[in-house]
């Protein structure tokens, strides 16, 4: 995993940890002061959640496009009649998919 992926997947788990401390703060205190820094710490985990997947993306999108190249050939297979084709592909494509999303997983998380 490169090292930015991990620091800021790092800074994604501790601002999610401070959100719900935060969060357990306004139901201990019902206070309008804990209400603003719930809203802040939230704000700063949106934030960190999208540098996250943005920089993710450049290193997901080679695996994306082999995805779509795989089921562009497997509906071409099924517009040329060949079913036999077309259904190896689909396999192919679902071990794909899976391959992906648990490699996403991996690096971003389930943010």
């Amino acid at each position: 995993m490169p090292a930015n992926i991990a620091a800021l997947r790092a800074q994604v788990v501790q601002d999610t940890a401070n959100l719900r401390t935060v969060a357990r703060q306004i139901t201990d205190t019902q206070n309008a002061s804990s209400e603003q820094q719930y809203v802040t710490a939230r704000l700063k985990l949106d934030q960190d959640i999208i540098q996250l997947k943005t920089a993710a993306q450049p290193i997901l999108e080679p695996k994306q496009s082999e995805l779509r190249q795989t089921w562009a050939q497997a509906e071409a297979a099924a517009l040329a009649g060949d079913a036999a084709q077309a259904a190896s592909l689909r396999a192919q494509y679902r071990q794909q998919k899976s391959n992906f999303q648990a490699y996403k997983a991996s690096l971003v998380g389930n943010f």
